[in-house]
């Protein structure tokens, strides 16, 4: 390499300049670039003084100048010098060490001795370029350097000074000529890509700002500043809170757990990190981004730790004051409040946690791609895997990005892979591929990317099996070594996966995993968008929707289905993509005539003919396209040719010395060759002979001698034969593999022809999914028709199948199944397909029949043990049943008969919600009179009755169909005899499991190759059993797990069996725990609590529980089936209670006057009907962070009796409510929604108890009198107990009162399911609501009278912890009503604080002890009606 021509230095942004700083940045990168940071600039604007500097680790910068220019002597050269260093230094200070100029020549010596010399001490400005005690090194990079560096890294040279210009005109002249391709043009329409999983991927590997719109997308989705919210304000509850000394140790070891740490902004943390992501990818800083994600990778260990850390924190040997276990023992009711209460708070952030964390982890999932160098994209045959790959390099080559398109195709013979790349990419002969390679790093460098390199269709080479084998690899493995800025795209169908790569090369790691993706058609959402733009584009009119639309799912027969019905309406009739392939061979036929001018009276046929001969040659060849001199001009004349080009049936190649001529789509030429076949079959016993035929055999049967088109012509045949002779064929002795075809064209075909051969076909998808290793296809196979209300195929027959299952091999068959469906790496189908039948059921006012077919398919998720999958779909049912409640009766009573309790039971959980929400419904009279009453005379036969078939010791299903005959019973009394009332009320002597076996399950008790593990066996065990918490084992529980263990294996449980299930489950790091709810529990969980609930609901009839304070029902309920909806958050009370700012913090706390709520307390037209409205219950908390201070306010509403009101009034103003509590109200935790004003069991009463302190006397008591107690004396050998005839106690002399509470409280816990997300609401008590007969009604808190009239209004508003309201209020009329028919009158207990808030924790108190004043103030008020 000679001397620098810098007239060969390739322009870069249409200016010679800016190349120059890229060169001299390119070269800087290699040689220093891991030494530091480097970071690039816009110096344009007169910046910094430097083009790109370097941070060193020590805190250390050298910069770099770049000045493309020659001698220093002409005219402000040196000037231009000047400026630069000046501002160079003046920026980075002494931070400064090295600064570097970069121009064309080297020096001279006069110019070195200046530059060295007079530089730093000359005058720019008034003052010297750089101070006299600087500690700056200059040094000069001119040609000579330039030429050094450039001969240590020739890469670089070839990319800036070679004759094949890399510049961007040259990737798009290679795309332009790809574009004019016939091949290109009929199979990529630029426009209507619809992007999918795939396109996701790619855009996740190059990086690239459309990453920052997934991921901005996803932080919509998990709503990640909802997220923020409710984990910081959990944090604050646990500032705030200081419980009793009782719990104040286990408390503080959480607390300090949590704050010693960082851990308090560990959510914050982690958007931050995702903004700035987002920030860089926008501006395509690809080295600042490398960085960051490394950030975000030990972000994601971080997280994962403390979450780890602190579930184990659940342990009771952490927490034993407030364990769950302790809880369960406590027989004091107040106490076990307490218990839950305390911790609630010491592990809210962890539960908020819990129900974030894997989609938020799942967010930083999509940077883990960016370090990859090769993607392999998979799929069927006309998936779309072409336009994908077209889509991917146009979308490049219009952001200026490199990218280069290559055909696999086109790599002709068995010659080595690099030498066949070489000529096809027209690289000079002095240039070996990996020169090529090299280079194009550098230019995906040069332009913050990876240059693509993509290959499409390696199956398609004719001798794909020599090229690529080990020489893919190969070329692979360089990539992913030496060019980091080079992504490797290819394509290629499933079925050649095996030959084309190494053995399990995607298995070998995770990361060989992520570098896989598939591209599946069109699905879901996408599906829909891409008919829509389809069908724009050709101008095609929709009348009618139908499920023949799946089939539009396979882009290839979109397209050909909108190429013949162009400018048409379209009503789907019976038509399958092979009908399809007909009209359009008859409209191209048409246009191919008109083109050539011949007469279409003799030629209907012309082009059909014309194709069959070239399909003839085609198969007789054994090829994938036909030597043009072979067919030209006795089959095809060359303005025919043209004429077929036009129509996008042929296309015209050259393949090295050869030219070709073949099918534009593999399928079309698939069909073709099938149809030429089977209409020289003229009988069964010809099609029976012909497919035993060797030829037959070796071109489409035997994998070492397959046609190229094997795959296309055998699905062709298979639906052909079908359609001709029916399917007798598959009952003959014939190959496996035509028979799997032949199942698969079943769903293919058109509807008709199934009805007509609908036994056979029945029997033939019968017969191959009771083969186990096709189930999995068969699901597949199902989604193209299960929504047909005609076809034979449809969910109706799946379902059959699945309930002839056994519960254990539908498990690992069907419910494994649907798990991987429900996740995301499978474009969500199966959670879009649940949120669309909800939306159907709730929204569209018209809804197509096949929503019953729809509501079975939903039934069957109900098996999984996807606790989200399994709770969104019993919401999804539960609206259907409120919109079908005919047909939803009848598929919950088909649902009794499945043998998996998973599904009847949230199945008559659906039944009882939809009652509770329909039973009050004014538009529900005919419900009311005759539907609730069909329901519960079968309900009564099928699970209460003595010979019920359904009966069922299953204790929360049985409280389902309980609890939905007892609302039956509260309009129609006398529906059922007194015996019937008497066998739906506990406890039960008969109906399910009466006789328990035992199984011996040895010494160990449980063990992680079981289906129980420890917490289970423990915990969960033992709160059915007397004394059998903690860690005790009695006899009884020992015989109940014994019981439990044998009930399991009587359901189908086999260890060998689940094996493989379990361990994909264990590998995927779901959480199990007795504590909390699992993601996705194990299917040894599923059968535990199912074991579980069956002898507790035995146990229970038998009085063995032995509950002291029994909840309304059992604690492990997990869903509340009336998915109540939170208000609407809208600010309710605009004055801001916080007061003048400029008040210092100290006064503001001491002397700042206390809000006043009066006004509040009685309210006018809350609802726009010129009402007043009484409030009975309240809390207001504001906040102002900049200025350190915080209020909150409670309005407790109090209804004493007139005689005692006057007193009760007294004391509440003499005492203080923060010592004198006043009681908290009732809280209902185990209720749901819809029974809180509806069942008069359901909730706690409402009357409180206050004790007013007097007086305190002394007085002596006798042993065994009321108030004695022993003395302790302590010695020298401890202490003792000594108990004296007699004693001095102090006695307190207390006021009491009792009063009614008239609001109650509904605490379903959000982490129970993600489907409950509106707890710790308030609601009338039931005294009043009962009384004034108000009636709930579904999604609402509010409560109505029964003509409809608004009753209570429920007001929330909601920001974060410490800025929300939540109100209370009883209309007037009926409020009045209630307390003058009861002789009660209204007190309000008002009172809060102010306090003062730091984000610090223990900044309050740092500054109350430095400031010796308060950190808090209370106040009180006390208003009556």
């Amino acid at each position: 390499m000679g001397l620098v021509n810098w007239d060969n230095l390739k322009e870069y942004k249409t200016n010679q300049n800016k190349s120059f700083e890229e060169l001299c940045y390119q070269l800087v990168y290699e040689e220093y670039g891991s030494q530091g940071q480097l970071t690039s600039i816009d110096d344009s604007g007169g910046g910094d003084g430097v083009e790109f500097f370097l941070e060193l680790p020590n805190g250390g910068v050298w910069g770099w100048q770049c000045k493309f220019f020659g001698r220093l002597s002409e005219s402000g050269r040196k000037t231009q010098i000047k400026k630069s260093l000046q501002r160079a230094y003046d920026t980075h200070g002494n931070n400064l060490k090295k600064w570097v100029l970069c121009s064309q020549l080297t020096f001279t010596n006069e110019e070195r001795t200046w530059f060295m010399d007079t530089l730093p001490m000359s005058i720019n400005g008034g003052r010297a370029v750089l101070p006299q005690n600087n500690d700056v090194t200059l040094e000069h990079f001119g040609d000579s350097d330039i030429i050094n560096l450039l001969r240590k890294y020739p890469d670089i040279h070839r990319y800036f000074f070679a004759d094949i210009v890399l510049d961007l005109d040259w990737f798009k002249s290679k795309f332009d000529l790809l574009s004019n391709l016939t091949v290109i043009k009929t199979k990529y329409l630029n426009g209507l890509h619809v992007s999918g999983q795939s396109d996701e991927t790619v855009i996740q590997v190059l990086s690239d700002p459309r990453l920052a719109e997934i991921i901005e997308e996803r932080k919509k989705v998990l709503e990640v500043d909802r997220f923020l919210i409710e984990f910081d304000e959990r944090i604050a509850s646990i500032q705030k809170h200081d419980f009793s000394d009782e719990f104040r140790e286990d408390y503080l070891k959480v607390r300090e757990f949590l704050f010693s740490n960082e851990y308090p902004s560990i959510v914050k943390k982690g958007n931050n990190i995702l903004d700035k992501a987002q920030e860089l990818l926008i501006q395509e800083d690809t080295k600042s981004l490398s960085y960051l994600i490394d950030d975000a990778l030990a972000y994601k260990q971080e997280l994962t730790e403390f979450y780890t850390s602190y579930s184990a924190l659940k342990d009771q040997k952490e927490i034993p004051s407030f364990h769950w276990d302790t809880e369960e023992e406590e027989k004091d009711e107040m106490v076990k409040q307490k218990i839950k209460k305390c911790r609630e708070v010491a592990f809210g952030p962890y539960f908020t946690l819990r129900n974030f964390m894997d989609a938020y982890l799942g967010i930083f999932h999509c940077l883990e791609y960016g370090h990859l160098n090769d993607v392999h994209i998979s799929g069927g045959a006309s998936k779309g895997k072409t336009h994908l790959a077209t889509n991917i390099v146009e979308h490049q080559i219009s952001n200026d990005k490199p990218a280069l398109f290559v055909f696999g195709k086109n790599f002709r013979t068995n010659r080595p892979l690099k030498e066949q790349l070489k000529e096809l990419l027209d690289l000079p002969s002095d240039w070996s591929v990996t020169d090529f390679l090299g280079a194009l790093n550098v230019s995906g460098r040069v332009n913050n990317t990876k240059a693509v390199l993509l290959i499409d269709g390696l199956n398609e080479s004719i001798h794909w099996k020599s090229i690529w084998g080990t020489n893919l690899e190969m070329l692979i493995n360089e990539i992913n070594q030496n060019y980091p800025n080079v992504l490797l795209i290819t394509t290629y169908r499933e079925s050649y996966e095996k030959e084309l790569f190494p053995d399990d090369y995607f298995y070998i790691t995770e990361e060989n995993w992520q570098k896989r993706t598939r591209v599946d058609g069109f699905t879901g959402e996408n599906l829909d968008e891409a008919i829509e733009r389809y069908f724009s584009y050709y101008g095609i009119k929709l009348i009618n929707r139908s499920s023949a639309m799946n089939h539009f799912s396979e882009p290839l027969y979109l397209k050909i289905f909108c190429e013949a019905k162009k400018g048409q309406e379209v009503s789907f009739q019976n038509e399958d993509l092979f009908d399809v392939f007909d009209q359009y061979l008859e409209k191209s036929n048409k246009n191919v005539v008109e083109n050539l001018r011949l007469p279409m009276k003799y030629n209907k046929k012309f082009s059909q003919n014309i194709l069959r001969s070239i399909s003839k040659r085609l198969w007789d060849e054994s090829g994938r396209s036909v030597n043009l001199t072979n067919v030209m001009p006795d089959l095809i004349k060359e303005n025919q040719l043209v004429a077929f080009e036009g129509e996008d049936l042929l296309i015209y190649r050259e393949w090295g010395e050869q030219e070709v001529i073949t099918f534009t789509y593999d399928l079309l030429s698939g069909y073709l060759i099938a149809k030429l076949l089977v209409e020289d079959i003229g009988s069964n016993t010809s099609l029976k002979q012909f497919v035993s035929s060797a030829k037959f055999k070796r071109e489409l049967i035997t994998r070492e001698t397959l046609h190229p088109l094997y795959n296309d012509i055998l699905r062709c045949f298979s639906v052909l034969i079908i359609k001709k002779f029916g399917l007798s064929i598959y009952n003959e002795e014939i190959d496996t593999k035509l028979k799997r075809y032949i199942l698969s064209a079943l769903f293919e075909i058109n509807t008709e022809v199934v009805i007509k051969n609908s036994d056979e076909a029945i029997q033939i998808v019968v017969d191959s999914f009771n083969n186990h290793e096709n189930k999995d296809r068969v699901f597949n196979l199902f989604t193209h028709t299960e929504l047909d209300i005609e076809h034979p195929l449809n969910f109706n027959l799946l379902s059959d199948l699945l309930f002839d299952l056994s519960m254990a091999d539908r498990d690992i068959t069907w419910t494994e199944y649907i798990r991987k469906e429900y996740g995301r790496y499978s474009s969500e189908r199966l959670r879009n397909f649940i949120e669309e039948f909800e939306t159907a059921c709730k929204d569209q006012e018209i809804v197509s029949d096949k929503i019953h077919i729809a509501a079975k398919k939903v039934l069957w998720l109900l098996t999984s043990t996807n606790r989200e999958m399994r709770d969104n779909a019993t919401k999804a049912i539960y609206y259907y049943g409120r919109r079908y409640i005919v047909e939803f009766t009848k598929l919950t009573e088909f649902s009794l008969s499945v043998n998996d309790p998973y599904v009847w039971e949230r199945m008559l959980g659906a039944l009882y919600g939809v009652i509770l929400a329909k039973h009050n419904e004014r538009t529900s009279i005919d419900f009311r009179e005759k539907t609730l009453k069909e329901i519960t005379h079968r309900l009564y036969a099928l699970v209460f009755a003595p010979e019920a078939p359904h009966g069922t010791t299953h204790i929360i299903a049985r409280d389902y169909a309980r609890r939905s005959i007892e609302i039956s019973l509260m309009h129609h009394p006398k529906l059922l005899s007194e015996e019937q009332i008497n066998h739906i009320k506990p406890p039960y002597s008969f109906g399910g499991i009466r006789t328990w076996c035992e199984y011996d399950y040895g010494e160990k008790d449980y063990g992680y190759d079981e289906p129980i593990r420890m917490d289970f066996s423990n915990y969960t065990i033992g709160a059915i059993v007397p004394d059998g918490g903690s860690y005790s084992d009695p006899p009884e529980k020992q015989k109940v797990r014994r019981q439990i263990y044998w009930r399991i294996f009587d359901l189908g449980w086999d260890n060998e069996k689940f094996k493989k299930a379990e361990k994909r489950l264990s590998e995927q790091s779901y959480y199990n725990s007795r504590t909390e709810k699992a993601k996705t529990e194990r299917y040894g969980k599923k059968y535990s609590w199912i074991a579980f609930f069956e002898i507790y609901g035995y146990r229970e009839d038998n009085d063995l529980v032995k509950e002291d304070w029994p909840d309304f029902r059992p604690s492990e309920s997990d869903i509340d089936p009336t998915f109540p909806e939170l208000p609407e958050n809208k600010r309710f009370i605009e004055e801001d209670f916080l007061g003048d700012r400029s008040t210092g913090l100290i006064d503001w706390l001491n002397n700042s006057k206390n809000p006043s709520l009066k006004s509040y307390l009685v309210m006018k037209d809350l609802n726009n009907e010129n009402k007043d409205w009484v409030c009975l219950d309240g809390f207001i908390s504001q906040k102002d962070e900049e200025h350190n201070r915080e209020q909150f306010v409670f309005v407790r509403g109090m209804l004493i009796k007139n005689e005692d009101f006057s007193n009760f009034l007294r004391q509440l103003e003499r005492g203080d409510f923060m010592h004198n509590r006043i009681p908290r109200i009732s809280e209902n935790y185990y209720t749901f929604a819809g029974e809180m004003n509806t069942l008069e069991d359901a909730t706690y009463d409402n009357f409180k108890e206050v004790r007013f302190e007097m007086d305190r006397i002394k007085k002596v008591v006798k042993k065994d009198e009321e108030g004695y107690y022993p003395e302790v004396v302590f010695d020298e050998n401890g202490f003792r107990m000594e108990y004296p005839e007699q004693r001095e106690i102090e006695e307190t002399i207390t006021n009491d009162f009792e009063y009614l509470a008239p609001v109650a409280e509904y605490n379903w816990e959000s982490h129970h399911s993600s489907t409950n997300q509106a707890g710790h609401q308030c609601v009338l008590s039931k005294e009043i609501s009962f009384q004034l007969n108000l009636v709930n009604a579904p999604q609402t808190f509010n409560l109505f009278e029964k003509d409809g009239k608004l009753a209570t209004i429920n007001i929330r508003y909601y920001e974060d912890y410490h800025t929300n309201q939540h109100f209370l209020y009883l209309r007037k009329d009926l409020f009045e009503k209630f307390i003058i028919g009861n002789d009660y009158k209204l007190i309000w207990g008002i009172w809060g604080e102010r306090r003062l808030y730091f984000k610090e924790y223990g900044a309050s108190r740092d500054f109350g002890l430095k400031n010796k004043t308060e950190v808090y103030k209370v106040f009180k008020e006390i208003e009556s009606y």
